[in-house]
């Protein structure tokens, strides 16, 4: 059994890809409804969020991690409400749309969680979706991280509420005016919050000057991907997709994705750290199966090491009742 290990108080990478199709579009309709399933997996489930981003088929976060039960159960949370959404977009019942697990890595050095949060935000300019976060209609957290202004009230929402919209294609006008419609019909919110400088608590970055000389970093490394994959675009003829083509994009049920990568134990430039993680990791992994190995005989007087996410509980027969029949 594979379990993911995440410690407490660290800076983690996750991103959470649907199992098929390009269900998370960057139409204001899509984006609303994304956002504020956000919002209300953070307010039931408290976690520090610094970064995000959203692409066609799957989410960047990039998260201060105080305690990972907490980010087990937001990220639960956020899969199921945005999944009953989607599918009843698509006029869909009981369908699967999030991948099962999805990856959760330590970045454990200051110079891979700048490369980190970069890559984030140079996704849509390394796929050809728009030359800029700037740009980028999606939803993501680059205007709050901007503009300095973490706070954001959104609508709750409630699944009934939510449009059949069963077409290929729609304007986007159409989409801004059920957009319109679900905020008239909502009587509650809650409160998105970013906390971007977060993640640099585990490296003890507490100095003003440090933390904005940082931030400067990762934008300027930001614009100099930018302009290297907009040079590798002009070598190759090609151009992006666009804004306006963007938010006119529906959901696509039959695009098929093609993942692929090398699953990291953690994030680190550092070599002797990086093998100490891992043997620390791999001894808590070794814990857990132990414990796993006596809750499937029913002893549950154990608890899983901290920092491991544990599976749901095995399933006990009780044959009490059958061997009277014998």
């Amino acid at each position: 059994m594979s379990y993911k290990v995440i410690p407490p108080k660290h800076a983690v990478e996750v991103v959470l890809s649907l199992e098929q199709g390009l269900l998370l579009p960057a139409n204001l309709l899509c984006r609303f409804i994304i956002e504020s399933c956000m919002a209300r997996a953070q307010a039931l489930h408290p976690i520090t969020i610094c970064h995000y981003l959203v692409e066609g088929s799957h989410i960047h976060f990039f998260i201060y991690v105080e305690d990972p039960e907490t980010l087990v159960h937001f990220t639960e949370r956020f899969k199921t409400e945005t999944a009953h959404y989607i599918n009843s977009m698509l006029g869909r019942k009981k369908r699967t749309v999030w991948c099962k697990s999805y990856s959760c890595t330590p970045v454990l050095t200051i110079s891979r969680a700048i490369e980190k949060i970069t890559y984030i935000y140079t996704n849509p300019a390394k796929d050809g979706l728009e030359t800029s976060i700037e740009n980028y209609p999606g939803l993501s957290s680059w205007a709050q991280f901007k503009s300095k202004r973490y706070r954001k009230l959104l609508k709750r929402l409630h699944r009934p509420m939510i449009p059949y919209l069963p077409e290929r294609f729609y304007s986007k006008y159409l989409y801004k005016r059920h957009m319109r419609e679900l905020k008239g019909k909502s009587t509650s919110a809650h409160l998105l919050t970013l906390q971007p400088d977060a993640w640099m608590n585990y490296f003890g970055i507490t100095n003003p000057e440090e933390i904005n000389k940082i931030n400067q970093q990762i934008t300027e490394s930001i614009k100099n991907k930018e302009l290297e994959f907009e040079k590798i675009r002009q070598e190759q003829g090609k151009s992006v997709i666009g804004s306006n083509a963007l938010k006119a994009t529906h959901l696509d049920p039959d695009f098929m994705p093609h993942r692929t990568g090398k699953k990291m134990w953690c994030l680190c430039d550092n070599k002797d750290l990086r093998i100490a993680y891992i043997k620390w990791a791999k001894e808590i992994k070794n814990k857990a199966r132990k414990v796993y190995v006596r809750w499937k005989k029913g002893d549950f007087s154990v608890s899983y090491p901290p920092g491991v996410f544990p599976p749901s509980m095995p399933k006990l027969s009780n044959m009490t009742s059958l061997s009277c029949n014998y």
